[in-house]
Protein backbone atom coordinates (compact mmCIF):
# COMPACT_ATOMS: atom_id res chain seq x y z
CA UNK A 1 0.00 0.00 0.00
CA UNK A 2 1.37 3.66 -1.06
CA UNK A 3 1.40 6.22 1.24
CA UNK A 4 -1.18 8.28 -0.31
CA UNK A 5 -3.80 5.16 0.14
CA UNK A 6 -2.55 4.81 3.42
CA UNK A 7 -3.70 8.42 4.22
CA UNK A 8 -6.71 7.81 2.85
CA UNK A 9 -8.23 4.47 4.65
CA UNK A 10 -6.15 5.24 7.82
CA UNK A 11 -5.91 8.86 8.35
CA UNK A 12 -6.64 8.66 12.04
CA UNK A 13 -7.64 4.78 13.04
CA UNK A 14 -10.85 4.27 14.59
CA UNK A 15 -9.79 1.88 17.62
CA UNK A 16 -6.02 3.27 17.72
CA UNK A 17 -5.03 4.71 21.30
CA UNK A 18 -2.27 6.93 19.96
CA UNK A 19 -4.77 8.19 17.37
CA UNK A 20 -7.51 8.71 20.39
CA UNK A 21 -4.57 11.02 22.10
CA UNK A 22 -4.39 12.77 18.59
CA UNK A 23 -8.29 13.55 18.16
CA UNK A 24 -8.22 14.32 21.97
CA UNK A 25 -10.87 10.96 22.27
CA UNK A 26 -12.08 10.31 25.70
CA UNK A 27 -11.14 7.18 27.47
CA UNK A 28 -7.93 6.35 26.67
CA UNK A 29 -5.28 4.58 28.80
CA UNK A 30 -4.10 7.79 30.18
CA UNK A 31 -7.49 8.85 31.29
CA UNK A 32 -7.93 5.30 33.04
CA UNK A 33 -5.09 5.70 34.60
CA UNK A 34 -4.62 9.05 35.97
CA UNK A 35 -8.34 10.30 37.45
CA UNK A 36 -9.09 13.42 36.61
CA UNK A 37 -6.96 14.29 33.80
CA UNK A 38 -8.15 15.02 30.09
CA UNK A 39 -7.07 13.58 27.33
CA UNK A 40 -4.60 16.15 26.41
CA UNK A 41 -3.00 16.22 29.49
CA UNK A 42 -0.74 13.51 28.49
CA UNK A 43 0.45 16.02 25.40
CA UNK A 44 3.99 17.04 26.15
CA UNK A 45 4.77 18.88 22.53
CA UNK A 46 3.26 19.53 19.38
CA UNK A 47 4.82 20.00 16.27
CA UNK A 48 3.65 19.94 12.20
CA UNK A 49 4.06 16.64 11.84
CA UNK A 50 4.04 14.77 15.60
CA UNK A 51 3.17 14.95 18.77
CA UNK A 52 5.60 14.10 21.99
CA UNK A 53 3.26 12.39 24.63
CA UNK A 54 4.46 10.74 28.41
CA UNK A 55 4.36 7.17 28.58
CA UNK A 56 1.41 5.45 30.79
CA UNK A 57 3.55 2.64 31.96
CA UNK A 58 7.29 4.18 32.57
CA UNK A 59 10.33 2.67 32.58
CA UNK A 60 12.75 5.09 33.70
CA UNK A 61 12.41 8.82 34.44
CA UNK A 62 11.46 11.16 31.87
CA UNK A 63 10.09 8.28 29.38
CA UNK A 64 7.61 9.71 26.53
CA UNK A 65 6.74 8.96 23.20
CA UNK A 66 7.44 10.98 20.02
CA UNK A 67 4.19 9.91 17.48
CA UNK A 68 3.13 10.98 14.32
CA UNK A 69 -0.18 12.89 13.71
CA UNK A 70 -1.02 10.44 11.11
CA UNK A 71 -1.39 6.62 11.03
CA UNK A 72 1.77 4.97 10.29
CA UNK A 73 2.74 1.66 11.70
CA UNK A 74 6.38 2.34 11.38
CA UNK A 75 9.00 5.32 11.34
CA UNK A 76 10.00 3.69 8.37
CA UNK A 77 6.85 4.53 6.70
CA UNK A 78 6.77 8.53 7.39
CA UNK A 79 7.43 10.71 4.40
CA UNK A 80 10.51 12.32 4.74
CA UNK A 81 9.48 15.85 6.08
CA UNK A 82 7.57 13.65 8.98
CA UNK A 83 10.88 12.35 9.79
CA UNK A 84 13.05 14.87 9.69
CA UNK A 85 10.44 16.82 12.41
CA UNK A 86 10.97 14.01 14.72
CA UNK A 87 14.23 13.55 14.21
CA UNK A 88 14.24 17.28 15.53
CA UNK A 89 12.08 16.55 18.46
CA UNK A 90 13.90 13.62 19.11
CA UNK A 91 17.12 15.42 18.98
CA UNK A 92 16.02 18.47 20.76
CA UNK A 93 14.20 16.40 24.09
CA UNK A 94 17.31 13.89 24.21
CA UNK A 95 19.69 16.84 24.63
CA UNK A 96 17.25 18.60 27.23
CA UNK A 97 17.27 15.29 29.38
CA UNK A 98 21.06 14.52 28.98
CA UNK A 99 21.70 17.89 30.03
CA UNK A 100 19.10 18.52 32.61
CA UNK A 101 19.00 15.42 34.66
CA UNK A 102 22.46 14.50 33.47
CA UNK A 103 21.89 11.15 32.61
CA UNK A 104 22.28 9.34 29.56
CA UNK A 105 19.20 8.48 27.01
CA UNK A 106 17.75 5.60 25.22
CA UNK A 107 16.10 5.60 22.00
CA UNK A 108 14.17 2.78 20.66
CA UNK A 109 11.15 1.84 18.23
CA UNK A 110 9.76 -1.55 17.67
CA UNK A 111 8.08 -0.93 14.10
CA UNK A 112 6.13 -2.72 12.00
CA UNK A 113 6.39 -2.80 8.19
CA UNK A 114 3.80 -3.08 5.50
CA UNK A 115 3.45 -6.92 5.37
CA UNK A 116 4.19 -8.03 9.01
CA UNK A 117 2.13 -10.04 10.94
CA UNK A 118 1.50 -9.05 14.50
CA UNK A 119 3.88 -11.34 16.23
CA UNK A 120 6.65 -9.47 13.72
CA UNK A 121 5.54 -5.99 15.31
CA UNK A 122 4.53 -3.93 18.32
CA UNK A 123 1.42 -4.44 20.30
CA UNK A 124 0.51 -1.13 19.31
CA UNK A 125 -0.08 -0.18 15.49
CA UNK A 126 1.09 3.63 15.40
CA UNK A 127 4.58 4.24 14.68
CA UNK A 128 6.18 5.58 17.98
CA UNK A 129 9.85 6.19 19.34
CA UNK A 130 10.19 5.65 22.88
CA UNK A 131 12.76 7.98 24.89
CA UNK A 132 13.98 7.12 28.46
CA UNK A 133 17.06 7.74 30.73
CA UNK A 134 19.14 4.62 30.68
CA UNK A 135 21.76 4.28 33.69
CA UNK A 136 23.22 1.59 32.90
CA UNK A 137 24.60 2.76 29.03
CA UNK A 138 28.10 2.29 29.98
CA UNK A 139 27.51 -2.03 29.68
CA UNK A 140 27.28 -1.36 26.02
CA UNK A 141 25.02 -2.83 23.58
CA UNK A 142 22.54 -5.18 24.82
CA UNK A 143 22.06 -8.81 23.68
CA UNK A 144 19.21 -9.24 22.42
CA UNK A 145 18.40 -13.31 21.60
CA UNK A 146 17.50 -13.82 17.66
CA UNK A 147 18.29 -10.30 17.39
CA UNK A 148 21.07 -9.78 13.90
CA UNK A 149 21.77 -6.29 14.87
CA UNK A 150 23.28 -3.97 12.15
CA UNK A 151 25.09 -0.38 13.03
CA UNK A 152 23.26 2.97 11.57
CA UNK A 153 25.70 5.32 11.07
CA UNK A 154 23.23 8.08 10.50
CA UNK A 155 20.70 6.85 12.78
CA UNK A 156 16.88 7.25 11.87
CA UNK A 157 18.27 8.56 8.83
CA UNK A 158 19.25 5.30 7.55
CA UNK A 159 16.57 3.38 8.73
CA UNK A 160 14.77 2.61 5.07
CA UNK A 161 17.87 1.40 3.89
CA UNK A 162 18.56 -1.28 7.05
CA UNK A 163 19.64 -4.51 5.02
CA UNK A 164 17.48 -6.65 7.73
CA UNK A 165 14.32 -5.00 7.20
CA UNK A 166 11.70 -6.66 5.10
CA UNK A 167 8.50 -6.44 4.19
CA UNK A 168 7.06 -9.68 5.93
CA UNK A 169 8.42 -8.41 9.38
CA UNK A 170 9.03 -5.93 11.73
CA UNK A 171 11.94 -4.18 13.06
CA UNK A 172 13.72 -3.21 15.98
CA UNK A 173 15.86 0.29 16.39
CA UNK A 174 17.48 1.44 19.09
CA UNK A 175 19.55 4.52 19.52
CA UNK A 176 22.43 5.89 22.69
CA UNK A 177 25.18 8.89 22.66
CA UNK A 178 27.37 6.04 23.91
CA UNK A 179 26.69 3.02 21.83
CA UNK A 180 25.55 4.91 18.41
CA UNK A 181 22.01 3.68 16.42
CA UNK A 182 21.03 -0.09 15.56
CA UNK A 183 18.73 -2.26 13.50
CA UNK A 184 17.57 -5.72 13.53
CA UNK A 185 14.64 -7.43 11.80
CA UNK A 186 12.05 -8.90 14.53
CA UNK A 187 11.60 -12.04 13.32
CA UNK A 188 11.40 -14.45 16.56
CA UNK A 189 11.17 -11.44 18.53
CA UNK A 190 8.36 -11.08 20.97
CA UNK A 191 5.97 -7.80 21.23
CA UNK A 192 8.00 -4.88 23.36
CA UNK A 193 11.43 -6.70 23.45
CA UNK A 194 12.87 -3.94 23.61
CA UNK A 195 10.72 -1.92 26.67
CA UNK A 196 11.41 -5.04 27.93
CA UNK A 197 15.69 -5.50 27.63
CA UNK A 198 16.19 -1.92 28.90
CA UNK A 199 13.91 -2.42 31.63
CA UNK A 200 15.79 -5.67 32.56
CA UNK A 201 19.30 -3.79 32.24
CA UNK A 202 18.17 -0.89 34.65
CA UNK A 203 16.17 -2.96 37.34
CA UNK A 204 15.11 -0.38 39.18
CA UNK A 205 11.83 0.45 40.73
CA UNK A 206 9.79 0.64 37.95
CA UNK A 207 10.10 -2.82 36.88
CA UNK A 208 6.76 -4.04 37.80
CA UNK A 209 4.75 -1.58 35.26
CA UNK A 210 7.18 -2.67 31.94
CA UNK A 211 4.03 -2.98 30.18
CA UNK A 212 1.73 -0.84 29.14
CA UNK A 213 -1.17 -3.12 28.19
CA UNK A 214 -1.24 -5.05 31.46
CA UNK A 215 -4.10 -4.91 33.93
CA UNK A 216 -2.52 -2.36 36.61
CA UNK A 217 -3.39 -3.89 40.18
CA UNK A 218 -4.84 -1.37 42.84
CA UNK A 219 -1.30 -1.82 44.75
CA UNK A 220 0.33 -1.14 41.87
CA UNK A 221 -1.73 1.80 40.43
CA UNK A 222 -0.88 4.41 43.24
CA UNK A 223 2.72 3.79 42.32
CA UNK A 224 2.63 4.24 38.35
CA UNK A 225 -0.16 6.89 38.95
CA UNK A 226 3.16 9.03 40.67
CA UNK A 227 5.73 7.79 38.02
CA UNK A 228 3.51 9.19 35.13
CA UNK A 229 3.30 12.72 37.24
CA UNK A 230 6.88 12.99 37.93
CA UNK A 231 7.71 12.30 34.47
CA UNK A 232 5.04 14.94 33.02
CA UNK A 233 6.36 17.24 35.63
CA UNK A 234 9.78 16.68 34.63
CA UNK A 235 9.30 16.59 30.96
CA UNK A 236 7.24 19.77 31.09
CA UNK A 237 10.08 21.58 33.43
CA UNK A 238 12.95 20.95 30.21
CA UNK A 239 10.58 22.60 28.04
CA UNK A 240 9.86 26.03 29.91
Amino acid sequence: MNLAMNELLHPHSRGCILCDIIQNRENTPFQELMTGYRSNDQIILRSEFSMLIVDVAPIARAHCLIIPLKHRTSLASLTDKELQDVIATKNKIVSLITENLRTSVVVFEHGETEGCLAQHGCSIHHAHLHIAEWRTAYLGIPHITKANLIPLTNGLNSLTNCPTISNSSGYIYFEAKEIGAWCSSASGLAPQVLRRTFLDLEWTEYHEAWNWSDQIVMSEAFDTQRRVQDNLLILKRLLI
